[in-house]
């Protein structure tokens, strides 16, 4: 007989191994960077290197530079508001939707007996 929590595992481990990966790249890379930060300010030696960009004093890079903070701050307010305000909401909204989803594929399924409070608790 076949277990359908054995079949569910076997479906999300996919995702699952997919989102471990991402994490373990995104470790990679900081732990590069911080190298990185590490052989900068151990060298003894400073670096004279001439960026023509960021020595640009022109209007139009004075303007590019004060638009980027502007994008880079007002992107860290929304997520600050959407943490505060919305985010509790949604993540209620994805919960019922997966209950639902879940309760529904179980009970067309067969496995079980229906769940009291489904959408569908009649069978046919």
């Amino acid at each position: 007989m076949w277990d359908w929590r054995i079949a569910r595992c076997k479906r999300l481990a996919g995702p699952a191994f997919f989102a471990d990966l991402g994490g373990l790249l995104v470790i990679l890379a900081t732990l590069g960077y911080l190298l990185g930060l590490v052989n900068h300010f151990r060298s003894y030696a400073p670096a004279h290197v001439k960026d023509g960009l960021l020595a640009d004093r022109s209007a139009a890079g004075r303007l590019l530079l004060a638009g980027g903070i502007v994008l880079v701050l007002a992107g860290f307010l929304h997520g600050a508001y959407y943490a505060g305000v919305d985010l509790y909401r949604h993540e209620a909204l994805d919960s019922s939707i997966l209950t639902q989803w879940r309760r529904r594929r179980g009970k067309r399924r067969g496995y079980g007996r229906p769940i009291p409070g489904s959408i569908r608790t009649t069978t046919g």
